[in-house]
């Protein structure tokens, strides 16, 4: 069953947030990087492409001349998401049975265009259509667990399975991923997700993100999107009042702006170098998140959360070595905080080991 529902129809006036699926699945894939990947061939499926694994998850990547794993992608990966987290059953309502009844949603290039401030519709749709074959490309190996409460009273009790999910991550035709045949159908394009991996979905959390995170300009600002969506993944988890300040390393965001070199792979290069090519991308799309979209409010502290006094050394003075251990104290303005409860049971599937 495929539903026609427009995501962008069903968002009210003064909406500034939508909810989307996440889950360390998602998480993996949104920060990994082509250059990680090695060569394979024949993985559930999928003939030849590349690869890389992590914590237990294995992301392939087939006709891998012909896709490209940008922020593009990564946006309208989050949208599908959002789709399917307004059609989808939820928690113990979901089952391969129940799932597999919404396991399609159409995407139209309208909506696509609508939710990252697109306006020329000849280059949106050649970033709709680069992005979306991409996505369809893009296979998923590893295995999770799920637990069920059976029974009452006394006979109550907890059982626990563990679940497999392989190969790619929406079913098409072989046509489509080669590109030898058109995704796009009047404007629009079908992802059919594979109903394990929608069952996968259906039993981790769900997050809000602000719309706004979508309007983040790849060209200006090529990290933003992926260091926004890390801070939201972490203030989601950890944030237990409105405007809550939380903190992050600055080493973890990082490691989710994959297009940011490591410090490894170029800790032979001269100290400026190293500012250079990891820290000046870093601070300019990290105070475009608050100054350019509004999206945080944040500043640096130190180890244990303690604040720089005006008579300290400042972070911008702070040799490179020396600001990779920084933290980044932050809050969401008007972020829907969870509950107490819901916020240890996000902690406790974040932290759960999934493979």
């Amino acid at each position: 069953m495929t539903t026609s529902k427009s995501l962008i129809a069903g968002i009210k006036p003064g909406q500034k947030f939508i909810k989307i699926f996440n889950g360390n699945a998602i998480t993996e894939l949104q920060r990994s990087a082509k250059r990680d990947m090695e060569i394979t061939t024949n993985i559930d499926g999928i003939k030849e492409g590349r690869r890389v694994t992590e914590n237990g998850i294995t992301i392939t990547l087939g006709s891998i001349n012909l896709v490209k794993l940008n922020t593009q992608c990564r946006k309208l990966l989050d949208f599908i998401l959002a789709g399917f987290t307004e059609i989808a059953p939820y928690g113990k309502q979901a089952t391969l049975d129940t799932v597999a009844k919404v396991s399609s949603f159409k995407v139209r290039l309208e909506d696509f265009m609508s939710v990252c401030g697109l306006r020329d519709k000849r280059n949106a749709r050649a970033q709709f259509r680069e992005a979306a074959h991409t996505l369809l490309n893009i296979g998923m190996t590893f295995d999770y667990e799920i637990k069920r409460v059976k029974g009452r009273g006394k006979s109550r009790k907890v059982v626990e399975t563990t679940e497999h999910v392989g190969g790619y991550m929406f079913v098409c035709t072989a046509g489509i991923r080669t590109l030898d045949e058109e995704p796009l159908i009047d404007s629009s394009i079908e992802f059919d997700m594979s109903t394990r991996m929608l069952l996968y979905l259906c039993n981790r959390f769900i997050m809000p993100v602000d719309l706004k995170m979508f309007t983040i300009n790849p060209q200006k600002n090529p990290h933003g999107y992926n260091i926004m969506r890390k801070l939201t993944e972490h203030y989601d988890i950890n944030a237990t009042a409105p405007n809550e300040p939380v903190k992050l390393s600055v080493l973890a965001l990082l490691e989710h702006c994959p297009e940011i070199p490591t410090p490894k792979e170029v800790r032979t290069e001269k100290a400026v170098q190293l500012s250079k090519r990891i820290r000046e991308p870093f601070e300019r799309d990290i105070n475009a998140l608050e100054e350019t979209y509004g999206l945080i409010k944040w500043q640096y502290c130190k180890l244990g959360g303690i604040e720089f006094e005006p008579e300290e050394t400042q972070p911008a003075d702070y040799p490179f070595e020396d600001w990779l251990d920084l933290l980044i104290e932050y809050y969401l303005p008007d972020y829907p905080v969870k509950k107490k409860k819901e916020v240890r049971r996000s902690k406790a599937e974040a932290s759960r080991n999934e493979s």
